[in-house]
């Protein structure tokens, strides 16, 4: 990823989720362990640069999450059941920013839809990603240039 698109998926990360879903986030300069095995979600986009934004989340932030977002009790069914859904919605209005602010608004982007990511792709990403802690829960943030 492109220092200046690191940059803004960080930086717009912490105030899209304090405005969608009303929980807090700080950045973590150390390594973070998930407690269980995490869930990965990435979006590919294409344009002046192509590439797909992803994010490893446990299931207790995708809960509060996924409640948050609809506006229910983190022990609701509801809120169980669409996680993913809110985890996979979470990315794509952080990579819709960082797109509009870093290639601006007059330049031809596509960007795919939220898809899951293998487990195995966890090793890569924790190598070359960005954690961050969100309400004592670890996230981590990556990207992956395509050709």
């Amino acid at each position: 990823m492109s220092a200046s698109l690191v940059t803004t998926a960080l930086g717009t990360f912490p105030s899209i989720l304090e405005e969608t879903a009303f929980l807090f986030c700080d950045d973590s300069d150390e390594v973070l362990q998930f407690q269980e095995p995490p869930t990965g979600v990435a979006i590919a986009y294409d344009g002046p640069e192509r590439g797909d934004l992803r994010l490893w989340a446990q299931s207790g932030f995708m809960r509060a999450l996924a409640a948050n977002m609809l506006g229910l009790e983190e022990g609701d069914p509801a809120a169980a059941s669409r996680r993913v859904d809110a985890l996979g919605e979470l990315l794509n209005i952080v990579l819709g920013h960082c797109l509009t602010e870093r290639f601006g608004e007059s330049e031809s982007m596509r960007m795919g839809l939220p898809r899951p990511l293998p487990f195995g792709d966890l090793a890569i990403d924790q190598d070359v990603g960005k954690w961050l802690l969100v309400e004592g829960e670890p996230v981590l943030l990556s990207w992956r240039m395509r050709t």
